[in-house]
């Protein structure tokens, strides 16, 4: 978290395949960050100023979550989300 740092990060557990055929998971992980740069520019994700940091903060990560996930095991979703703010009841909109 230290050289990725996102804004938000939930962490759920599957305890059980409630859907007949749906697949077994153990969990499930949402990542947020600040804008889409920040997803696509890795010097941002990484906090990173220079190449030479960018390997380095790699690295850690790379360490970091190999002690806990098996890569070959995990699928990556990239996902937009919006909010969508609604005027109070009773108020009418300039």
């Amino acid at each position: 978290m230290e050289h990725d740092p996102p804004c938000r990060y939930v962490r759920g557990i599957i305890k059980e395949v409630v859907t007949p055929g749906a697949l077994a998971l153990d969990g499930i992980v949402e990542e947020a960050w600040q804008s889409r740069e920040h997803v696509v520019n890795k010097f941002l994700f990484y906090s990173a100023r220079n190449r030479w940091q960018l390997l380095v903060h790699m690295a850690i990560i790379l360490h970091s979550v190999t002690r806990m996930l098996r890569l070959w095991r995990i699928t990556t979703v990239m996902m937009s989300e919006y909010f969508v703010k609604t005027m109070a009841a009773g108020k009418k909109s300039a």
